[in-house]
């Protein structure tokens, strides 16, 4: 299985200059951990990435203000990235060695393409397993 079978195309992305209060409200509208964090929105190239826990340990804990910016709490490059056409055991084995539970997905110039997550790649498994003994899981 590859990553692009699993993972979140054109994921909510953010920019250095966008507050962390906007970076919180696109995590809880989008239902998602973690956004890149992309050079602009029509240049989509990797600056680092921004996670819910970013929010509470650097931004929360450090009572920093609403209006701060994502650049002042976010992971910035380079961080771990896979590919689309890379494996999803790859894409694991990645995760455990940055102990991480998402990664962006780049292409060769690392420009975003998505994110794909442990739960992403758990959902493929169990599809490909249910439809493999001709079962919904």
């Amino acid at each position: 299985m590859l990553v692009k079978d699993a993972m979140t195309w054109s994921p909510a992305e953010v920019v250095p200059g966008d507050s962390i209060t906007t970076a919180a409200r696109l995590m809880r509208t989008h239902g998602v951990g973690l956004l890149p964090v992309v050079e602009s929105k029509l240049y989509r190239q990797l600056l680092g990435v921004v996670t819910d826990r970013d929010l509470v340990v650097r931004a929360m804990a450090e009572e920093r203000a609403s209006a701060d910016h994502v650049r002042d709490v976010m992971t910035p490059a380079p961080v771990a990235t896979i590919g689309p056409l890379d494996s999803v055991d790859r894409a694991l084995a990645a995760m455990d060695a940055a102990r991480v539970r998402r990664l962006p997905v780049v292409d060769e110039d690392e420009i975003v393409l998505g994110v794909i997550s442990r739960v992403d790649i758990a959902r493929l498994t169990a599809s490909s397993v249910g439809a493999y003994i001709g079962h919904d899981l």
